[in-house]
């Protein structure tokens, strides 16, 4: 083999290899584009409930996602307009109740919080279920996420916010 052969196939080699380096990343590019896309709820508009994922301990994604568009739906109810995305809720810490229940073969989790909304002076009681099934996943039950008034337990902070529950009238 003559030097110029050598020199041909090198330069061969490196356009294959660039060549192959480029389609890698071509194929590769929707999967490192879908890592920084803000993830979307599937249920809808939301409002953000800040440090939901930090404060209730082993709360699936798809019950934050369910808690977020239930509350804007809620809001959205009672003031006959869609409230902006840009509204927050805080979980308030006294309230947070969790509970495992492993009775008769099934392994159940409650949540229970309450939730208030500054910028339209509302506070929500928030109670979520669900059931952990042996490979990890989970199992929606009756009532996956019920969003309702306070408890009589739970102060009431925005006086002039009159709730009531359409499935029980409890104020």
């Amino acid at each position: 083999m003559t030097e110029d052969e050598k020199k041909s196939n090198r330069k061969i080699a490196i356009i294959c290899l660039a060549g192959l380096i480029v389609l890698a990343i071509i194929l590769a590019l929707p999967s490192i584009l879908e890592l920084f896309k803000p993830h979307e709820n599937p249920y809808g508009d939301g409002i953000n409930v800040e440090g939901i994922s930090g404060k209730i301990q082993k709360i699936p994604q798809d019950y934050i996602d369910l808690v977020e568009s239930n509350v804007y739906k809620e809001i959205e109810k009672r003031t006959g307009t869609s409230p902006s995305k840009n509204i927050k809720a805080t979980i308030r810490e006294s309230s947070i109740q969790s509970q495992e229940n492993n009775e008769q073969g099934a392994n159940f989790s409650y949540r229970s919080f309450v939730i208030d909304i500054p910028e339209v002076r509302q506070s929500y009681w928030v109670q979520i279920e669900w059931e952990n099934v042996d490979d990890g996943s989970i199992r929606y039950t009756g009532y996956p996420v019920v969003i309702s008034c306070l408890p009589e337990s739970e102060e009431k902070i925005y006086q002039e916010f009159e709730c009531v529950d359409d499935f029980n009238g409890n104020e």
